[in-house]
């Protein structure tokens, strides 16, 4: 399978990370997880949607049509038959500040966009499954977004923004009194404005960061030591980066290096803010 990104139109870039696509036949293919990263996303399975595996429900066929929250944990996925899909990847506030949607309400949810209750959303995700190709699906949901700027404010709090801005700096390692206070803001209450408006509270937020910086660097430097990683990534000890990757990855520092496949690597983030 073949992946790309596309950047967004300039006045979206405040609240989209990056457009994706992702085509070809999936054959062979086998499980893998993708991992947490502190962004939430838009998918549209213009073929055949990928099956998504749970300890609960086993082996399960996804909607074709899905928003994904604020994830926790590794999603175990497993592309299957012909592939082509379309998305939107979020910055930590893009959701909240777009779509409106109180962010809590989604996290570790993968849903599908008609129960959202947002009709103009809906309307624009069926336009793209019908488009005639994928750049096709991008751009109309390009053009939704931006009939929804020019319709609605967008709703983002600066409190939020300025934490966002000190933790991503910091590769997130700051504490949170200290990010609330740069806001201007008490500790509780910048909590409780990150979990409405990105999904997850300002800790979680930094440890999600950390773990995406170190992920990316072992799949940028297979050969580079875990100690290397660990103590240039932030954390205490290398037994502290472990725990995130089996919290994060669902598996060892040394396991995610041998077992790492194309879908987790091309999902991997390099840009949180």
């Amino acid at each position: 399978m073949e992946y790309r990104e596309r950047p967004p139109h300039p006045a979206l870039r405040p609240f989209v990370r990056t457009y994706w696509t992702l085509s070809g036949p999936s054959a062979n293919s086998a499980p893998e997880p993708v991992l947490p990263d502190g962004s939430t996303e838009l998918i549209v399975h213009r073929a055949r949607p990928f099956l998504r595996h749970t300890v609960e429900r086993g082996n399960e066929r996804q909607s074709p049509l899905l928003f994904v929250g604020q994830m926790r944990a590794p999603v175990i996925l497993e592309p299957d038959g012909e592939a082509e899909v379309v998305a939107i990847r979020f910055r930590p506030q893009g959701a909240f500040a777009l779509l409106g949607c109180p962010q809590d309400r989604l996290a570790d949810e993968i849903a599908d966009v008609a129960g959202l209750g947002l009709s103009w959303l809906t309307v624009a995700v069926r336009r793209a499954e019908e488009a005639p190709t994928a750049a096709a699906a991008l751009d109309q949901l390009e053009a939704a977004l931006l009939r929804r700027l020019e319709a609605r404010p967008p709703r983002c709090d600066e409190r939020v923004g300025a934490a966002l801005g000190l933790i991503t700096r910091a590769g997130g390692d700051v504490r949170v009194e200290h990010a609330a206070v740069f806001a201007g803001t008490s500790r509780r209450h910048l909590e409780r404005l990150f979990v409405e408006q990105i999904g997850v509270g300002p800790k979680l937020f930094a440890r999600l960061l950390r773990f995406q910086a170190a992920a990316a660097r072992l799949v940028a430097e297979p050969n580079l030591p875990l100690v290397a990683v660990s103590g240039d990534g932030g954390y205490f000890d290398q037994s502290h980066m472990i725990r995130d990757f089996l919290t994060f990855a669902g598996s060892s520092p040394d396991e995610f290096r041998k077992r790492l496949g194309p879908l987790t690597a091309w999902m991997i983030g390099k840009d949180l803010a």
